[in-house]
């Protein structure tokens, strides 16, 4: 079983991060080039692999003779819960405010616009490129706790202890998102620091779930709020 799980580490630390290294510049120009439903589409695509990815390491996982529970699927209990749930709430606030900001400013909108270049022109731009979002963001928050929390960190705390395992689970998240460049690479470092510490804190991953889906959701959301009146030439902002 060991060998069977390197070899999903690798996988999923090597393999799938080369991919979308490779793969990354092709959705983006299909994105620019591809007419109103390109984003849909990569969207459905996108979604489709990271649930083949996650559906195979939670099998892998109950192969090994591991429940759910161990992965992190436990029932919310605990001051630890609690005080994280609390946290995640705070946060998850902070950013409905700044989306309530940018809808009601024509300084805000134009100030993310100005800021959404790069790899983030994967973000929607319409009403219905954002209902795609969704998708998008439900599958993150689920696929992507279940693998790097739960998954990587049940695998690696036994074997490096916890400090360890915390250090090396972020900087393997930030790495898997560097296929979009350094700056999202290290918010993808910032945003596993704080959901690691959720995990860890609440003992589960409902807390790191729910705030993953959020800020996804509410950064799709924000894109759409930020193109409702004065749309961007995508073209020029690919780099």
């Amino acid at each position: 079983m060991i060998v069977l799980e390197i070899a999903f580490l690798v996988i999923l630390l090597v393999v799938f991060p080369w991919m979308a290294h490779r793969s990354f510049p092709v959705v983006m120009r299909a994105i620019v080039d591809g007419g109103p439903d390109a984003r849909v589409r990569e969207y459905r695509r996108t979604a489709a692999s990271q649930w083949v990815l996650c559906l195979a390491g939670v099998a892998l996982w109950i192969a090994g003779g591991r429940s759910l529970e161990e992965l992190g699927f436990v029932a919310p209990a605990g001051r630890g819960f609690w005080a994280a749930l609390a946290v995640a709430a705070a946060a998850a606030a902070a950013l409905q405010v700044q989306l309530l900001s940018v809808r009601g400013s024509d300084a805000s909108r134009r100030e993310v616009r100005s800021q959404l270049g790069g790899s983030l022109v994967f973000l929607p731009r319409t009403p219905r490129d954002g209902a795609a979002f969704v998708l998008v963001s439900i599958t993150a928050g689920v696929c992507e706790e279940i693998l790097f929390r739960g998954w990587l960190m049940g695998w690696l705390v036994p074997r490096a202890g916890l400090p360890a395992a915390f250090g090396l689970g972020v900087l393997l998240f930030a790495l898997a998102h560097s296929y979009g460049g350094r700056a999202l690479a290290l918010r993808a470092g910032a945003m596993g620091v704080v959901l690691t510490a959720l995990f860890v804190l609440s003992g589960s991953l409902w807390v790191p779930i729910a705030l993953h889906v959020f800020v996804d959701a509410n950064a799709g959301q924000l894109s759409v709020a930020a193109h409702s009146d004065a749309p961007v030439a995508e073209a020029e902002m690919v780099t």
